[in-house]
């Protein structure tokens, strides 16, 4: 994997995160910005002895009234074409032997198109490995996940994955970790996980999980729906104001944790625990 190393790349997953209108909108404005605005006020400053200069940035600033926008559409282009992969590839997946035939980066995109139908907004971040493996970010509510996808057909996900995972965790700051997987993970690396906060999808979790948002919603990719809330009052725990897992989608319970860093301490979790292990941090985390 590599770095995003240029501006157009940067402008590009900007716009794949962003709904169909943003693109041509920010052509629409810089156009008229760069070719006229600017240049109108520069050709204020005639009078000024930098007006040989001012002229200069005016004609430059006009040129880039041409360029700024093509580069803008050219990349909401390649965004909006890249999105339309993604769904098909998501609305084509029905099984995990769908999953086990994909490339590691169809993967990790199937990953992402799951949760942004979730109510996500997903990052792809396409870091290298020696920088922790991230893959994926989701953003709701102001809390980051990180995610690290694992596409191994011929062996489970041992501990050291879920280590390393929670140690960038701590690095950056997130309150949160995922690995998704198209296997299973070690007892080791699920003991660990379950101590730490770590929500570990197995291929299983995944195409249960493919389903039941296909059932739950049509694909809508430019509807910007707020993901489940992650802060809840605990006395609501059986009432209909409990969030859903972020996994399976299924209302969760409350529950508390009887060993980890916060014994004592309740949390959110899924009722199909052991076969799902999404977790919710409660308000009095």
């Amino acid at each position: 994997m590599r770095r995003k190393d240029s501006m157009m790349e940067d402008l590009f997953d900007i716009l794949t995160m962003a709904p169909v209108w943003v693109g041509p909108t920010l052509a629409a404005l810089s156009f008229p910005i760069l070719r006229y605005l600017i240049p109108y006020v520069l050709s204020g400053k005639d009078a000024d002895p930098m007006a040989v200069g001012y002229s200069l940035i005016a004609t430059f600033v006009r040129m880039l009234g041409l360029f700024v926008p093509a580069m803008i559409l050219l990349a909401w282009a390649g965004a909006e074409f890249k999105k339309w992969v993604n769904r098909r590839r998501f609305d084509m997946t029905n099984s995990i032997e769908d999953i086990r035939r994909m490339s590691w980066r169809e993967f990790e995109l199937l990953v992402a198109e799951a949760f942004r139908r979730r109510g996500f907004e997903v990052e792809d971040v396409n870091s290298p490995s020696g920088d922790g493996g991230i893959d994926l970010v989701l953003h709701s509510s102001g809390e980051r996940t990180l995610v690290q996808c694992k596409q191994w057909k011929a062996r489970s996900v041992g501990v050291k994955v879920v280590r390393e995972l929670y140690g960038v965790m701590n690095d950056r700051g997130a309150s949160r970790g995922i690995i998704a997987c198209c296997g299973h993970y070690t007892n080791e690396a699920s003991d660990f996980a379950e101590r730490n906060g770590i929500t570990l999808i197995t291929g299983r979790d995944l195409e249960r999980l493919i389903s039941e948002v296909k059932s739950s919603q049509p694909s809508q990719p430019d509807r910007q729906t707020e993901a489940v809330p992650v802060a809840v009052t605990p006395s609501t725990a059986h009432t209909d104001a409990a969030p859903l897992c972020p996994v399976c989608g299924r209302q969760m319970i409350l529950k508390t944790a009887r060993k980890g860093r916060t014994p004592g301490s309740q949390f959110w979790g899924c009722p199909q625990f052991p076969k799902c292990r999404g977790m919710r941090p409660t308000t009095a985390d």
